[in-house]
């Protein structure tokens, strides 16, 4: 039988860690559940888990080690890749292939969501050239080149930052409530086009194509608590 106390008081009503442990564990099961020391052997198992879980996680784990998966680009945008760059950049985005606009990564299914109270993130390495954010002369309106990040669920934004603006790593989280069923989520991401006098090549050596924009080492996690 439990009992409120498992330690009697000691001389001068000292008391050591040990024994404000044992207690608050007491407590712990009395007044909100039962803790892991008093649970039946093997109550927990992928039998009964995803029927009687509160809480369901989508992770990395789950969807590969980057997001989005694909080969031999794991956590890349692959929206806008441009092989004209020099051997020196990455294949991204230039402004060549891209003026600007929302670009989407793959629709994210939470499938066999629970419904309640969900929160998403989103998180990696964002690539902007900045250079020239005050345009080339400094006579025409600047132009700071921002990554802008959203992620929606279901359509909706529930979460959208102005973005890195040089290369940095990125990391944006929103919450929201959902019905029970699949949950779609998109991540998106959007840059300036170029300026009035923004360079689109590098003359100097073969007339490369200069690196813009580009997403890496992309991760996405969810978590929605039922109740």
């Amino acid at each position: 039988m439990k009992t409120w106390t498992r330690q009697q008081a000691r001389d001068g009503n000292t008391a050591s860690p040990e024994t404000l442990n044992l207690d608050l564990g007491d407590a712990g099961g009395s007044f909100a559940t039962l803790d892991r020391t008093q649970l039946p052997l093997n109550a927990f198992d992928k039998d009964v888990v995803p029927a009687t879980s509160l809480v369901q996680v989508w992770a990395p784990s789950t969807l590969g080690v980057r997001f989005p998966t694909v080969a031999d680009m794991e956590g890349e945008q692959v929206n806008v890749r441009s092989d004209q760059v020099s051997p020196t950049q990455w294949e991204c985005g230039t402004f060549q292939n891209y003026s600007g606009g929302w670009q989407s990564l793959p629709t994210i299914t939470l499938t066999g969501c629970k419904g309640g109270s969900l929160l998403v993130e989103w998180a990696g390495y964002a690539f902007s050239w900045n250079h020239f954010a005050q345009t080339y002369s400094a006579t025409a309106p600047a132009n700071p080149k921002h990554i802008n990040l959203r992620i929606l669920v279901g359509g909706v934004t529930v979460a959208e930052h102005i973005g890195p603006a040089v290369l940095e790593p990125f990391r944006i989280f929103g919450h929201t409530f959902v019905p029970p069923g699949d949950v779609g989520v998109t991540l998106q991401w959007r840059a300036p086009g170029p300026g009035p006098d923004d360079p689109f090549v590098d003359v100097t050596v073969n007339a490369y194509h200069l690196a813009q924009y580009h997403l890496a080492g992309m991760k996405f996690l969810a978590i929605c608590r039922s109740r």
